[in-house]
């Protein structure tokens, strides 16, 4: 755990860890082999076990690498291991920041004018919702037009600001 999630750790590492472990009690007695390996490693799994259901089960926060947003009210709290979150945005978030890049040239000039406000006010929207883990709406963009109407870029600007949250 650190910086506010649990990362996914490769069960080889864990075991070459304790295998290291093993290795160095040989002065207490301890003779290394497999199954010695394979008990502790067992014994091991089954103490720090956490139900899968925990596991990023939070959909109203997001982990930022200053804090966790809550995203009901905006506001930025600690982190807390208990919120077992696997993922995080690579940035600090800061509620007073604006882009006018994003807010004037992309979601303006470019979605509003071609699209419409409407347009743009849901894409604002959408952004937001991707933020979450949350997927009851099961909303779907698809986004189709003339060349130059800012697809690409809005998309590239999700893909930033989402960080390892994007998929495909």
């Amino acid at each position: 755990y650190g910086g506010g999630v649990w990362p996914a750790t490769s069960e080889l590492k864990v075991r070459r860890d304790m295998c290291a472990v093993i290795e160095e009690a040989k002065a207490e007695g301890i003779r290394p082999s497999a199954s010695k390996l394979n008990s502790v490693a067992e014994l091991a799994r089954v103490q720090v076990a956490v139900d899968d259901t925990l596991w990023d089960a939070n959909t109203g926060i997001l982990v930022a690498a200053n804090g966790t947003i809550d995203l009901t009210t905006g506001d930025l709290k600690p982190h807390a291991r208990e919120h077992y979150a696997t993922e995080a945005v690579p940035y600090d978030y800061d509620p007073d920041a604006r882009s006018e890049a994003w807010e004037e040239r992309v979601m303006g000039e470019v979605v509003a004018a071609n699209l419409g406000l409407d347009a743009a006010l849901f894409l604002q929207e959408y952004a937001w919702y991707c933020l979450t883990t949350d997927t009851r709406h099961e909303l779907a963009v698809w986004m189709t037009g003339k060349r130059g109407g800012g697809r690409s870029t809005f998309i590239t600007g999700m893909e930033a600001m989402l960080g390892p949250r994007a998929g495909v």
